[in-house]
């Protein structure tokens, strides 16, 4: 068996779920079937897939996923290699939306004018979809089996890569026939990849030490290298987290360098999305106005894009949480953003099966009022429904979701979004990170604090580093560790962003302390960076927090003046 044409329908539904991590009576119920018919279909296909395990097969069947995806883009674009087309992502049953979400991403531009909206033009140019390659890693050591070390790593991280779904990655049973020792640039126009990911391998004091490297393969310019080294206790466990590191590192310098090109090379959508995320992590009042025309320029240009309700949903929530005001020329105000969604619900027929309630935008939408918190809450969650409906697996969707459950003391169902994040995507540092914060509103310290340190080092060069360390200072205020909080909090204000959360930990720690010149410093810069916060603001997105720890925080900001 070696095509999905060779698979029976009920076969591929199960793999499908499968894949989702469903167990055989979850698989039985939804389909109908008795949990021995699950396990003879999984048996069958076991034998049939030439594989030991469900884990193996999950993996064959995404490779011929990948396979079938590539012979359908064969179909439009004859004259490109099929086998350097696939994404090596996921599935589901929902396969043609998510293949929409990365086709999305065919809109180049010729447009010179300063505005960000422009329709005029559109193409399947490759510079639209800057694709990357991951050649398997080079074996410095003596030992030949290093050599299957070096492929797995690059195999597993290919994986991780195809999990941020808004990047295309080369199927790596194309980039695994060459090597870095090949000519680079010719690789990756055989290829057609924009980028290429190298590496070394080799055995050093029972630690596996790696060398990665990012590059551009045109013009031989590396955008980012690193070493690494890992315990070889397990070695599929120090493959794991050598791969999530890695993937986590590379998402966030593709996204830099992508930002930094000029519009005329990347194409509309795709640079207005890069501009948008690269702005969003900036965290000031200005960037996350200019953030918001990006993303309202991406929906007016593509409204079936699940990144573009993403990043419009990450800009309102960084306004509620900030208490920043929204952009008086761009009417970036909830209400108007939402008749984007209304117009891209109706143009495409969405609202008949997905979970928006596309009635309760309209009845929200007077001239005569400003949003209140409960509308930017609402219809920031309608952003990520509608995220997880074009593409359910974008892990964005999922933990913007849950973030707007945590605004609502609704913890549990936060967790389970967040769990189905680091599911589909488990470098995600931020999901992490949530979960970090959840467990340390629950008073479960020790997790809360092995949560957050993981999601920091997944990548030291994180551009979102601060908010972690900013959710360890509010976590050792809690424990009653000030001398921590305050520790952290500076780490996360050396970032110099315009978040009020760190000025928070460490003004309530120095008052905590009874350190009254430090108090008054803090107060001061708090002030001057954060003019609009009001405490009423920050005690509405802390409902799951223990009551007695957010009266503690409360009355000590009271007593300094912070009201």
């Amino acid at each position: 068996m070696s095509t999905l044409n060779d698979l029976t329908k009920r076969q591929t539904d199960i793999l499908q779920l499968v894949a989702k991590g469903l167990s055989n009576k979850e698989i039985a119920n939804l389909l109908d079937i008795s949990v021995n018919t699950v396990k003879v279909h999984m048996g069958t296909l076991l034998r049939s897939l030439n594989v030991a395990n469900r884990t193996e097969a999950v993996f064959t069947f995404q490779q011929m996923l990948a396979d079938q995806q590539a012979a359908d883009a064969l179909t439009a674009e004859p004259n490109v290699d099929p086998d350097d087309l696939s994404n090596a992502s996921d599935d589901s049953l929902e396969n043609s939306l998510n293949r929409s979400s990365n086709n999305s991403l065919n809109n180049s531009s010729t447009n010179s004018s300063d505005s960000p909206i422009n329709n005029s033009s559109k193409n399947n140019s490759p510079a639209t979809k800057p694709a990357l390659a991951i050649l398997p890693f080079e074996n410095l050591s003596e030992a030949a089996h290093f050599d299957h070390i070096g492929e797995s790593i690059a195999e597993e991280l290919s994986i991780r890569m195809a999990s941020h779904r808004w990047l295309p990655i080369i199927s790596f049973r194309s980039s695994r026939r060459y090597t870095p020792l090949d000519d680079l640039t010719e690789a990756a126009n055989k290829l057609g990849a924009y980028y290429l990911v190298t590496g070394t391998v080799r055995w050093n004091n029972d630690q596996l030490r790696l060398t990665c490297e990012l590059s551009h393969p045109n013009d031989h310019r590396a955008l980012w290298r690193d070493v690494l080294s890992y315990p070889v206790d397990n070695i599929m466990s120090a493959i794991d987290g050598i791969s999530k590191a890695i993937a986590a590192a590379l998402n966030f310098e593709v996204v830099s360098d992508q930002a930094s090109l000029p519009q005329s090379v990347t194409g509309d959508v795709w640079h207005h999305a890069m501009r948008g995320m690269w702005q969003l992590h900036q965290r000031t009042p200005e960037a996350n106005q200019r953030a918001m025309a990006r993303f309202q320029a991406c929906l007016e240009l593509d409204d079936r894009w699940a990144l573009s309700y993403c990043g419009l949903a990450m800009t309102l929530y960084q306004q509620h949480l900030e208490q920043w005001p929204a952009a008086d020329n761009l009417q970036a105000d909830s209400l108007q953003v939402s008749s984007l969604l209304d117009r891209s619900l109706t143009n495409r027929s969405l609202a008949k099966s997905s979970a928006l309630d596309t009635q309760s935008l309209d009845d929200q939408k007077t001239e005569a009022r400003q949003p209140d918190a409960a509308d930017k809450l609402h219809i920031i969650e309608q952003y990520a429904l509608t995220s997880i409906r074009l593409d359910p697996q974008m892990a964005d969707g999922h933990v913007i979701y849950a973030l707007m459950q945590m605004a609502q003391g609704q913890m549990m169902v936060a967790v389970q979004s967040l769990q189905q994040a680091v599911r589909l995507n488990p470098s995600f540092a931020h999901a992490h990170s949530l979960l970090g914060q959840i467990a340390g509103m629950a008073e479960q310290y020790e997790q809360a604090i092995e949560h957050l340190e993981y999601a920091l080092q997944l990548n030291p060069r994180d551009p979102e580093r601060w908010s972690y360390f900013a959710a360890l200072a509010m976590t050792r205020f809690a424990m009653g560790d000030y001398s921590g909080a305050i520790r952290d909090a500076g780490e996360s204000l050396s970032f110099g962003n315009a978040s009020a959360i760190p000025h928070i930990a460490l003004i309530a720690s120095y008052a905590a302390l009874g350190e009254q010149h430090q108090v008054v410093a803090a107060c001061n810069q708090f002030r001057q960076r954060c003019p609009g916060f009001r405490l009423i603001g920050l005690q509405q997105m802390l409902k799951g927090a223990k009551p007695e720890a957010l009266g503690k925080l409360t009355t000590l900001l009271q007593s300094v003046g912070i009201d």
